[in-house]
């Protein structure tokens, strides 16, 4: 099978590469091609070149030029595949969707419809996912400085506080949690954010 995973930057910091590469080499480990669409690629000239069986994608895609996007995906489903999406979603993706069979599925472990109520329902799939490659991954001794029940990796994005507020922080009565990433520091927010922007 031919598999077009989108991925703005294949080599960047955000969960979306780790979860990229996890399942690249997962498919790769099954046999299956993998090609890459990134920022600087066309939509269509890659979808012509590489002829996938399935699309994967963060909802990316369609942010540029939404109704092109949408053109392009359904002439890809008439022609058999499948374009499954992950992640990012937009008020404006999800009426796209609602009126215009342009995708197949939607994966979350979110539904899209309490943020989105326009989404269609049908299309979403409940999921939990962990990617995680064995050619970075492997068995090692425990080391005691990690040790925890929980453990969150990941950018405190302004997005997802209301979710982290809701669902991880209330684990720190219970449960051991350690959470690494950016932005969960002080220094981080005000120190390093500002010099960001400057």
């Amino acid at each position: 099978m031919r598999i077009l995973y989108h991925i703005l930057y294949p080599n960047g910091l955000g969960d979306d590469t780790f979860t990229y590469k996890g399942y690249r080499h997962a498919f790769e480990d099954m046999g299956h091609q993998v090609f890459e669409l990134t920022e600087r690629d066309d939509l269509g000239e890659t979808l012509e070149a590489v002829k996938p069986d399935i699309f994967i994608s963060e909802g990316n895609f369609a942010m540029a030029d939404l109704e092109r996007s949408a053109v392009l995906f359904k002439r890809f489903r008439v022609g058999g595949g499948k374009v499954v999406m992950r992640g990012a979603m937009t008020h404006e993706l999800a009426k796209k969707i609602k009126e215009e069979p342009i995708i197949d599925k939607y994966f979350s472990e979110i539904d899209p419809t309490e943020e989105f109520p326009e989404f269609p329902a049908a299309l979403y799939v409940r999921m939990h996912w962990l990617a995680v490659s064995k050619k970075y991954h492997f068995p090692s001794a425990p080391s005691p400085k990690y040790e925890c029940d929980v453990m969150y990796l990941g950018v405190n994005l302004p997005k997802k506080r209301a979710a982290f507020k809701r669902l991880l922080l209330p684990l720190k009565k219970k449960y051991r949690v350690n959470i690494y990433g950016g932005d969960w520091k002080w220094f981080d927010r005000y120190v390093l954010h500002p010099l960001a922007r400057a």
